[in-house]
């Protein structure tokens, strides 16, 4: 199996090419040709594939050829060597899965998602000065631009994101766990930041927790911002009104949210083409129906909730494009229900679909099977919730 081996003085400059640059998509690929002509056609494959995704609205036909060119890719991803203080963890999950979710640590093929190490900085009592040095040896040396900030750091969450380097990063997914009727503090900090107005996707493992947090985030400067996730519910969803009003927000092409759009007010999201719905609650797929449509909307991903029944029905009525890709996790989805939700309009032209569930997979699949479009299918995969 392909890894990593020690780069030649070529490689090395090729690497240097996209590091000053990781976002051109270019770059990458004249580098998989280069080594796939130097033998490591499956590192090739492997970052075509992800090129071909990575950041990507879905589109019928490539879309799939992409993910079978990834789920054929033997390629072992790297470790990668970071500044004291950081940390990278390949993630070798299977690739069955949906590759770009919270836990990928690549993207475009390469390392693009960084950790920082609590062992170093804790029990060497570490100032935030030597994480903000670090930072910027981080983005001169490496591809990653993205940070994972977790909640015994909010002190290191500031100086991180006001230091000089911040600006370089483009994905920030924050963990802390905030208490209290006062604004998140590495919200607060984020949004005072240069990294506010670089950051592309911006992950908040926790959700929003409260009304100040909300509205510091509205008031944020995300004007590149065009992917955004909060899986957990902090608080009652009204929260999300005045997030949902911010004038990023309706330029998002991503979003993963316990709060379908529409719920809390009217909103336009002309350019969404992934929307991932994490618990939604009774009530909230019939008002998104009726407020909210979505017309470039390619990939659905319905993760718990129930949606069976009545509900299966209501979400027929979603005003969206026709989808390449619906996922349904753990979402209570019965066989006959599945069935429904496939006659919608919105799956006519359905390439991918994905059931992971508790039950028994037989009548999910005889279901699938029913389907006029079943022979069509590209991508069918069905399997255990794990």
């Amino acid at each position: 199996m392909e890894n990593d081996l020690v780069p030649s003085a070529e490689e090395q400059a090729f690497l240097a090419h996209i590091i000053d640059d990781p976002a051109d998509d270019l770059r990458r690929l004249v580098f998989a040709d280069w080594l796939e002509e130097h033998g490591q056609g499956q590192r090739a494959a492997y970052i075509r594939a992800r090129c071909a995704i990575d950041g990507k609205r879905p589109e019928f036909g490539t879309y799939a050829d992409a993910i079978e060119q990834l789920a054929a890719c033997r390629y072992q991803r790297p470790d990668v060597e970071l500044p004291p203080g950081f940390t990278f963890r390949p993630h070798q999950g299977d690739r069955k899965d949906w590759w770009d979710d919270s836990e990928d640590t690549m993207e475009g093929g390469m390392p693009s998602l960084a950790g920082i190490d609590s062992g170093v900085i804790i029990e060497d009592a570490c100032s935030p000065d030597f994480l903000v040095d670090g930072l910027k040896t981080l983005v001169e040396s490496t591809t990653i631009r993205g940070l994972t900030i977790v909640d015994w750091s909010p002190i290191y969450a500031e100086a991180l994101s006001t230091s000089p380097a911040a600006s370089a990063i483009t994905h920030l997914d924050l963990r802390h766990l905030h208490k209290g009727n006062s604004a998140c503090p590495a919200v607060v900090a984020l949004a005072r930041s240069p990294m506010a107005r670089s950051l592309t996707r911006l992950d908040l493992y926790y959700g929003v927790p409260n009304q100040a947090t909300a509205d510091a985030l509205a008031a944020a400067p995300f004007d590149s911002l065009r992917w955004f996730e909060a899986r957990q519910l902090g608080e009652p969803p009204e929260v999300y009104r005045r997030l949902m009003a911010a004038p990023w927000f309706g330029r998002l092409e991503r979003l993963v949210t316990p709060v379908p759009p529409g719920t809390v007010g009217r909103v336009a999201l002309p350019n969404l083409h992934t929307l991932g719905l994490y618990y939604p609650a009774d009530g909230q797929i019939g008002a998104m129906t009726r407020s909210v449509e979505l017309p470039a909307l390619r990939r659905l991903i319905l993760h718990g909730g129930n949606f069976n029944g009545a509900r299966a029905k209501t979400l027929n009525a979603l005003r969206c494009g026709e989808l390449v890709e619906l996922w349904l996790r753990n979402a209570g989805t019965r066989p006959d229900d599945l069935k429904v939700l496939l006659a919608a309009p919105w799956a006519k032209r359905l390439e991918v679909i994905t059931i992971q569930t508790y039950n028994s997979l037989a009548p999910f699949e005889k279901a699938i099977d029913k389907i006029p479009r079943a022979k069509a299918l590209r991508i069918r995969r069905v399997g255990r919730v794990g």
